[in-house]
């Protein structure tokens, strides 16, 4: 047998790999939480608009936005939606939002595009 190195050290590999596999389901349900709980941030300016959540950061470029329209058909959730180019970009908006604020500062930030509205 051989002898060992340090004396009374136990260890169970056993109860390590249990350990560590529930550490790792905890960290993924922290981040799944965060993911499903946490809401994205918008964000409109000059640049254009972008939408983060996490780490992911999803921009349409001023230059590549064709159309922007604020749809309110369905009052329990309002959409804003932004066509480009290539992948248009579908953004719910909060209760909190006044409706008219929001058509007049996308006018104001956005002059030469399209703003419309469904009501």
């Amino acid at each position: 047998m051989a002898k060992k190195l340090i004396a009374d050290l136990d260890f169970s590999w056993t109860k390590a790999l249990v350990t560590s596999w529930l550490a790792m389901l905890g960290i993924f349900a922290v981040m799944y939480a965060i993911f499903r709980f946490v809401p994205p941030v918008i964000r409109i300016s000059q640049k254009g608009v972008s939408r983060q959540h996490g780490q992911a950061v999803r921009w349409r470029q001023r230059h590549d936005i064709r159309l922007i329209t604020l749809d309110w058909t369905d009052p329990s959730a309002p959409r804003l939606q932004v066509e480009t180019e290539s992948k248009p970009l579908a953004i719910g908006i909060g209760p909190k939002i006044d409706r008219t604020l929001l058509v007049t500062f996308l006018r104001q930030t956005f002059p030469e595009l399209l703003v419309q509205e469904t009501l």
